[in-house]
C-alpha cells in the first residue's frame, strides 16, 4: 500500500470532493460526514472552516494504493484508515470522508479532511509525509496486506534547525512567523552572492537583525550570535549551516582586513569604551593601584580568564610603579596614535536595540554606545544589498514610467492576511516614495511575503503575460514592442506591454485574456493586474530552495509603446461594431419566427444570450454549466421534463462526447435545477455561474 508521494492541503473543499466522487467513479465507504454529494460533503465542511477562517488551507488530502494484483472490501478499507489517521494524529472531532475508486490501476481511497477540529484546534502535521510512510508499513503488517515499498519521504533540512513546538503554537495564536524560521531566511537572503563580512551585518541591520561577532581579542573570529524581534538566538539555534565552519564559505571574510571592524563592533555591542584601548586597539581598563582588580567603567570586572572562543582576557590587576611610570612617559605618544585610532570607533552609535539592552548598572558606558551604521558606511559605503534591489526597480520604473504604485504584501503563511501598504493612511506612493520603503519591503519578504505592485498611469495602460516560459519570450517578442521581461522563477517569466491609455477597458481587457491564452497565464482576463516587484523573492512553497528563492530579475528592458496592440485595438473596436449590427438583425429576424420555431430553437433562445454573457466576463465556457441554466430557465417557462430533456440531447454541443450516461447526466441535472429553483437562494449571474464553474 502506498500514499501520495507527498500530502496536499488547499483552501477550498468543494473542488476535491467532486474530483474523488466525479462522474460516480468514487464510493463513499466511510467517514464521519453525513453529506453524499459534492456540495452537501462542502457545505458540511464549511462548519469546521467558519471556526478558523483564518486558517488559508483547511484541506488535507491523501490517498492510499493497492498494488494493481491487491482488492480487499470496503468494510476492511474504512478499517485500515480510520487506524492511519488515528496514527496521523487526526481525533473524531476531525470532519473526514473516505472515498473509494476500483480502478484497473489498483484499487485506492481517498481521505479528504478538515484540519480544523469542530473545536477550532488546528492539526499541524509536522514531518508529515515521512510519519505517513511509516504508518503505512505498520498498517500492512497489522492487516495482512502485501508489502509494499513506499515513496522516498520528505526528509528535513538537518542544516536548518526546526521551530519547538511552542513556536508553532506561539505563531499560530498570534498569527506571525516564527521568528527563527524569519532569521533563518533573513540570514540566507543576506549571505547571498557572497559579500564581505562588513556588509553582510549592514544587510541584516537593514532587515532588523542585529549581528554580533564572537571575535577574540587576537582577531580570531569564531562566529556570530544574532538578535531578532527581542529574542537572541546562536547560531546553534539556527541550524549547522550558520555556524561559522559553514557561514564562513558563504562570506568574503579576511582576518588581517576585518579583525580591527569586528572587534570595535563587539565592544560597541558590550558598551566598552573605546577610551579603554591603548595605541593598538587592546583592552586595557581603568586601572587602579589601591586594587588587584580591573574596573571597567566604574564596575568590577575579575580576571575571567579563558572564554570558550579561546579568547586569554586574564587581566593582571596589580600594575607596578616601574610599570605605569614607563605608561606615563609615553602618554603624549600613546595619545596621539590612540586619537587616530579612536575617531572612527568614537563616530559609532548605538546598534539596534544596544539602548535597550539588559544590563546590569554600571556595566554600559552610554558614551561608548555608537553607530555602527556609520562605521559600516566608512568602511564599504552603502550596502550592496540594497543597491541591487534599488538597481532592479529602477530597471522596472525606467521601463514602465508609471505615475503611481499600488504595493500590496501576499502573504505565504497561514493566519495572515494580504495588505496593501499605506492604504490606512491614504498613502499614494510615487517612484521616490517606493524606494524608500525598500528595506521595509526586504523585511517583510524575508517574513514570507511576495510583494506585488500595480502600476497607474495617465497616458499608458499595462498588459501582464504571466507564467511565460522562457522558449515563448522569443515569439512574443517577435510579434510586440516588449517593455520589460522579468523573471521570478525557474523558467517563470513575466512580460509586460505597454500601450496608449485611450481603449476602452474591455477591449484593453479582452486583448490582455488573449494574449494570456496564447502564451501564458489563461485564467487572466484583464489589463493593468498585480505583478510583482523586481527585486524581491518568490515565496511561494513550490519555490522553496531554488536558487535565491525564485527572486524577481529584470531580464530586459525597454521604455516602449508596442503599435501593435493599439492596431489590434482598433480592429476589435470595429468587430465589437459589427457584432452588434449582427446582433440587431438576428433580434429583428427572430421577432419574425413563428411560435413553433420559437419553440423549437428554445435551447438556443435561452444559451446564446448565457454565451454572450460567459464571453463579456471573460470566463471560460463550460458547455455542463450553460445546460444547467438552460434547464433552469425552461422549468421556470413551464415546459414538462421529457420537452427540456429532448431539447438538451438534441441542441447542447457535443453532449454525447461529454458524459458516459446522457440520461443519469440529465436526471441529476434537473433535480439540482428543481431544487435551486425551490430555494431561489442565488445572489446574481456571476455568483451562480462561478459557484458551478468551480
Amino acid at each position: 500500500m502506498k500514499g501520495m508521494q507527498k500530502i496536499k492541503r488547499g483552501t477550498g473543499f468543494r473542488g476535491v470532493c467532486e474530483y474523488a466522487l466525479e462522474d460516480g467513479r468514487g464510493q463513499i465507504i466511510g467517514g464521519n460526514m453525513t453529506g453524499i454529494t459534492p456540495q452537501e460533503l462542502a457545505k458540511e465542511f464549511g462548519q469546521s472552516r467558519k471556526i478558523r477562517e483564518d486558517i488559508e488551507k483547511p484541506v488535507w488530502h491523501n490517498s492510499l494504493r493497492l498494488p494493481k494484483s491487491e482488492c480487499i472490501p470496503a468494510e476492511k478499507w474504512e478499517e485500515i484508515a480510520n487506524a492511519y489517521m488515528e496514527k496521523m494524529g487526526f481525533s473524531s472531532l476531525h470532519q473526514r470522508v473516505y472515498v473509494m475508486h476500483d480502478d484497473v490501476d489498483g484499487q485506492h481511497i481517498h481521505i479528504i479532511a478538515s484540519r480544523i477540529d469542530l473545536t477550532g484546534k488546528i492539526y499541524l502535521g509536522q514531518n508529515e509525509n515521512l510519519k505517513s510512510t511509516s504508518n503505512i508499513q505498520e498498517l500492512e503488517l497489522k492487516f495482512g496486506l502485501n508489502i509494499t515499498k513506499g515513496p522516498s519521504p520528505d526528509t528535513p533540512k538537518p542544516d536548518f534547525k526546526k521551530p519547538k513546538k511552542a513556536e508553532d503554537e506561539m505563531a499560530i495564536r498570534t498569527g506571525e512567523p516564527v521568528k527563527r524560521e524569519v532569521l533563518q531566511q533573513l540570514v540566507k537572503e543576506a549571505w547571498a552572492d557572497k559579500p564581505n563580512i562588513i556588509d553582510f551585518i549592514e544587510r541584516l541591520k537593514g532587515v532588523g537583525v542585529t549581528s554580533r561577532p564572537n571575535v577574540a581579542s587576537t582577531g580570531t573570529m569564531n562566529g556570530f550570535s544574532f538578535e531578532y524581534g527581542g529574542i537572541a538566538f546562536k547560531a546553534s539555534d539556527l541550524g549547522n549551516v550558520f555556524k561559522w565552519k559553514s557561514l564562513s564559505e558563504q562570506i568574503d571574510y579576511d582576518k588581517e582586513r576585518d579583525s580591527p571592524a569586528l572587534i570595535r563592533l563587539k565592544q560597541a555591542s558590550e558598551g566598552i569604551n573605546s577610551e579603554n584601548q591603548d595605541a593598538s586597539g587592546t583592552y586595557q581598563g581603568n586601572r587602579d593601584d589601591s586594587s588587584n582588580d580591573v574596573k571597567v567603567n566604574g564596575s568590577d570586572a575579575r580576571d575571567s580568564g579563558t572564554n570558550s572562543d579561546g579568547d586569554d582576557r586574564s587581566q593582571k590587576g596589580h600594575v607596578g610603579s616601574r610599570e605605569k611610570s614607563a605608561r606615563l612617559s609615553q602618554s603624549d605618544a600613546i595619545n596621539t596614535r590612540r586619537t587616530e585610532k579612536t575617531q572612527t570607533a568614537e563616530s559609532l552609535r548605538d546598534i539596534d536595540k544596544l539602548d535597550n539592552a539588559s544590563v546590569k548598572p554600571g556595566a554600559l558606558d552610554i558614551d561608548a554606545a555608537k553607530n555602527v551604521s556609520s562605521l559600516l558606511a566608512d568602511l564599504t559605503g552603502a550596502s550592496k544589498y540594497t543597491k541591487k534591489k534599488l538597481e532592479q526597480i529602477t530597471k522596472q520604473h525606467d521601463a514602465l514610467k508609471a505615475d503611481e504604485y499600488a504595493i500590496t504584501l501576499v502573504p505565504r503563511f497561514e493566519n495572515a492576511k494580504p495588505f496593501v501598504l499605506g492604504k490606512d493612511k491614504n498613502t499614494i506612493y510615487d517612484f521616490e516614495k517606493l524606494t524608500k520603503e525598500v528595506a521595509f519591503l526586504s523585511k517583510k519578504n524575508a517574513q514570507g511575503y511576495d510583494i506585488y505592485i500595480r502600476l497607474k498611469s495617465k497616458i499608458h495602460d499595462y498588459i501582464l503575460i504571466d507564467d511565460v516560459t522562457k522558449s515563448s519570450i522569443d515569439i512574443i517578442k517577435s510579434k510586440y514592442s516588449v517593455a520589460l521581461v522579468q523573471q521570478s522563477s525557474v523558467d517563470n517569466f513575466q512580460v509586460i506591454i505597454k500601450t496608449s491609455k485611450k481603449y476602452d477597458t474591455e477591449v484593453i481587457n479582452y486583448i490582455a485574456k488573449e494574449l494570456n491564452k496564447r502564451y501564458g497565464d489563461p485564467k487572466i482576463f484583464d489589463a493593468n493586474r498585480n505583478f510583482r516587484l523586481a527585486g524581491y523573492a518568490n515565496k511561494k512553497p513550490k519555490n522553496e530552495g531554488i536558487g535565491r528563492d525564485g527572486l524577481t530579475i529584470v531580464t530586459y528592458s525597454n521604455d516602449t509603446v508596442c503599435s501593435r496592440i493599439e492596431a489590434i485595438a482598433e480592429q476589435r473596436i470595429e468587430a465589437i461594431k459589427a457584432r452588434k449590427a449582427v446582433s440587431q438583425v438576428q433580434k429583428t429576424e427572430t421577432e419574425l419566427v413563428s411560435s413553433e420555431v420559437v419553440k423549437k430553437l428554445e435551447y438556443w433562445h435561452i444559451a446564446e444570450p448565457i454565451h454572450f454573457w460567459v464571453h463579456k466576463k471573460g470566463y471560460p465556457l463550460d458547455n455542463s454549466i450553460v445546460d444547467f441554466r438552460v434547464i433552469k430557465e425552461m422549468l421556470r417557462r413551464g415546459y414538462d421534463d421529457a420537452y427540456i430533456k429532448n431539447e438538451i440531447a438534441s441542441s447542447s454541443p457535443g453532449i454525447d462526447g461529454r458524459h458516459k450516461s446522457y440520461d443519469d447526466y440529465f436526471d441529476r441535472s434537473l433535480l439540482k435545477a428543481k431544487l435551486e429553483i425551490a430555494s431561489e437562494n442565488i445572489k446574481n449571474d456571476d455568483d451562480e455561474y462561478l459557484r458551478h464553474l468551480k
